[in-house]
């Protein structure tokens, strides 16, 4: 099974992969804005629980990115 999310479905896409990994092969985030910025949860915080392949597509200039020396 795969999931995909566009805009603030793509936190809850790669969330979702997290939390059923034996299930989910794969996962696709279009344009989904911050993805590593909430300082209580966000699939950031659960990447080593993902065991699919993962797919996230950002726009060059977007503001719900900050830079990493932010993070």
């Amino acid at each position: 099974m795969g999931t995909v999310g566009f805009s603030m479905d793509g936190d809850m896409a790669l969330t979702a992969t997290a939390f059923d990994a034996d299930r989910i092969a794969a996962a696709a985030s279009f344009h989904g804005g911050n993805l590593a910025t909430k300082p209580c949860g966000g699939p950031h915080l659960q990447v080593a629980e993902i065991k699919g392949e993962i797919y996230v597509a950002v726009a060059d200039n977007d503001g719900s990115y900050p830079p990493c020396e932010t993070l």
